[in-house]
């Protein structure tokens, strides 16, 4: 019984970290890493192991830093807060690798909320067309609308004088900026591709249309227009990941700290009947 519950607390609770191919990824919140790569741009959830696999970060907790070992070798470590590893951007040395600014706007009827520019691996722009013929727009970087939207779904409670995207919910089910756009969608030096969306429920009709950009800073400010032509999921083969609102994460434990929840488990078990 004692194990079952160090390995339900270890095992239920995610932290979600910058990803640079699923937009965000969920490692465990407690055994997990994200994981940053100065040199190439990546963003994970320590999908190598390189965190998990550093002596010096063994079993530490709320820990956040980088790996500088030269020659071109600089990779980023921390699981102190969910989307951590996005901090790194602005830890020297400051790199502009694998990430650009992205626009970042709501668009509804005659509401138009701009925020302040974000950075991200993907920039994109999310078109959605309603039945009575309004259009709502979302511009943004792909991970941190993502999280937002993940949030905003787990907490039903409203808060005040906040802006919410609820129409743009759908984004989270939608295939992701590195599922449709290929290295050779590339506009003006920008890497750029478009992806219309369609309703069976509705008989097939067009419902919206998913642009994705990176390569130049604002590459999502005027994407959208004709010039692109769009791609169909008909076309693609990809599998979108669900966004569970609390997924299990007994995965992401490293085999090393298993091994310590068993031996603690057992000593705690052998010293109570003693």
């Amino acid at each position: 019984m004692l194990l079952l519950i160090f390995l339900y607390f270890g095992s239920t609770d995610c932290r979600d970290c910058v990803d640079s191919v699923k937009g965000i990824c969920e490692t465990n919140n407690l055994f997990g890493w994200c994981f940053h790569d100065k040199i190439s741009g990546l963003f994970d959830c320590d999908k190598s192991k390189y965190c998990s696999n550093q002596e010096s970060l063994r079993r530490r907790l709320n820990s956040t830093g980088c790996f500088d070992r030269g020659n071109d070798n600089i990779k980023c470590c921390c699981n102190e807060a969910d989307m951590c590893n996005y901090n790194f951007l602005n830890v020297k040395p400051i790199m502009s690798i694998g990430f650009q600014s992205c626009v970042y706007n709501y668009q509804y009827d005659k509401l138009i909320a701009h925020f302040k520019n974000c950075f991200d691996p993907w920039c994109f722009a999310y078109f959605k067309y309603n039945s009575d013929g309004s259009e709502a727009i979302l511009r943004g970087c792909q991970s941190r609308a993502l999280k937002r939207l993940k949030i905003d779904r787990q907490i039903p409670v409203r808060i005040a004088n906040r802006v919410y995207f609820d129409d743009m919910d759908d984004l989270l089910e939608q295939p992701r900026c590195d599922q449709f756009v290929d290295k050779t969608d590339i506009i003006n030096d920008t890497t750029i591709a478009c992806l219309d969306l369609y309703s069976k429920q509705y008989n097939e009709r067009k419902i919206g249309k998913l642009c994705c950009c990176r390569g130049n800073d604002a590459c999502n400010d005027k994407i959208g227009d004709n010039k692109i032509i769009s791609k169909t999921i008909d076309n693609l083969k990809f599998v979108v990941e669900k966004m569970s609102s609390k997924a299990n994460c007994i995965y992401n434990i490293c085999s090393s700290s298993i091994i310590f929840i068993l031996l603690f488990a057992f000593c705690f078990f052998f010293l109570s009947i003693y």
